[in-house]
């Protein structure tokens, strides 16, 4: 479903309790992504404050659950970050498939490349900078199984496919992403030297990382297992 087409259902029908909760203030949801690198580079942060009031910052999902006969069943929808109730309804469906129709070309799932290229023609259409009262959506983070994010970015690094290298019982990964585990040549327990933050580990997997981020993010998560413990 057009993300546009149910984002002006909403609005016509007076619905933005279900974008945005009654004391949420989009203004001050862009001020704090201001002091984050991915909010800080945004363009919403150009636009005058009775724009930016109006923009939505949204999450995207995507999960293969089991459908009748065990067949798998992939939902894309997306949330708004304003608003935290029941998913059944603070979702909105973009996409719903199942496996089976999928078309592939060798290991290429087509069907996912097409599905990605729709998905960003819709969501550009709903960021523009509304006129008047209209509202705008804005990509702000992605959500899904570990199954579902390597297929969907094609990720040469993931847990499956760290499995594949390390062993028939796999590895005891942390972080898919930087490969610290709890054992072998990374633990991630080795805060002192942290041998799963080295630089050549972390240049190889930045050349194959959907954020340019990744090194931060990695560290991020790892030390965030060692406070944790």
């Amino acid at each position: 479903m057009n993300p546009r087409v149910m984002l002006d259902a909403v609005a016509k029908a007076g619905a933005n309790h279900l974008l945005e909760g009654d004391d949420f203030d989009w203004l001050e949801f862009w001020e704090a992504a201001n002091s984050e690198p991915w909010g800080r580079s945004h363009v919403v942060q150009s636009w005058p404050a009775e724009k930016r009031k109006r923009a939505i910052g949204i999450a995207a999902h995507g999960d293969e659950g089991q459908g009748k006969k065990d067949k798998s069943v992939l939902v894309l929808s997306w949330s708004s970050f304003g608003v935290h109730k029941r998913s059944t309804s603070c979702k909105f469906p973009f996409a719903v498939m199942r496996s089976t129709c999928f078309a592939y070309d060798g290991k290429r799932n087509l069907t996912l490349e097409m599905l990605q290229k729709h998905y960003v023609r819709m969501f550009n259409e709903c960021a523009h900078m509304p006129d008047g009262d209209q509202l705008s959506l804005h990509y702000c983070a992605g959500k899904g199984d570990w199954k579902f994010k390597k297929e969907w970015l094609d990720e040469p690094r993931s847990y499956l496919r760290a499995a594949k290298k390390e062993g028939s019982d796999g590895p005891h990964m942390v972080c898919r992403r930087c490969l610290a585990g709890s054992d072998g040549s990374k633990p991630w327990l080795d805060v002192t030297n942290m041998a799963f933050h080295n630089q050549a580990d972390m240049d190889a997997a930045a050349r194959n990382c959907a954020s340019h981020v990744i090194k931060h993010v990695c560290i991020g998560i790892c030390l965030s297992f060692v406070k944790l413990k």
